[in-house]
């Protein structure tokens, strides 16, 4: 306890909180600089480096010598083959091959949305309010609004896109 104490009361001190009895003076003292030790390389990491720069020297060499290949080529002057054209007459008189396949012809199904109790009666309060002439910034003061919201809630049906594709219907 009592360390814990004295470790409080410290950092108190550092902080600034509490009593300060007397003011310690702070003196600073620079570091010495140490300079860093020349590095000594083995003979092993000289080869490498060695390498490495012969290496890197000889693919600048190489990369130079393609360049300097590299030779122009004369582009043929406006000689033009000529393209015969199919005319559309012999496009249309052309045979076409169809088989008799049968082409699959897809239903559409109607997608049934089911509707829950509270969702039904949601949308038939906002349409009420609708034809009643209530605005849509208004219609929250409805007194059964709130109790319609919060089953809403509770069952996790999304009242707000509902509202906002009713209203904006008007």
């Amino acid at each position: 306890r009592r360390q814990a104490a004295e470790l409080a009361r410290q950092q108190a001190e550092v902080l600034g909180v509490g009593r300060l009895v007397k003011k310690s003076q702070i003196t600073i003292q620079e570091a010495p600089v140490e300079a860093l030790p020349p590095q000594i390389k083995t003979e092993e990491e000289a080869q490498l480096d060695a390498v490495l720069d012969n290496f890197s020297n000889q693919m600048m060499e190489d990369i130079t010598t393609q360049v300097e290949e590299v030779v122009n080529v004369k582009l043929p002057s406006d000689i033009v083959k000529e393209i015969p054209i199919v005319d559309e007459v012999e496009l249309s008189q052309a045979p076409i091959a169809v088989d008799n396949v049968e082409i699959p012809v897809f239903e559409e199904e109607e997608e049934i949305v089911e509707m829950s109790d509270v969702e039904i009666e949601f949308r038939a309060l906002v349409t009420e309010l609708i034809e009643a002439g209530v605005e849509p910034s208004d219609m929250m003061d409805d007194p059964r609004w709130e109790d319609i919201s919060e089953r809403a809630m509770a069952t996790g049906f999304e009242t707000w896109p509902v509202f906002l594709q009713l209203t904006a219907m008007q």
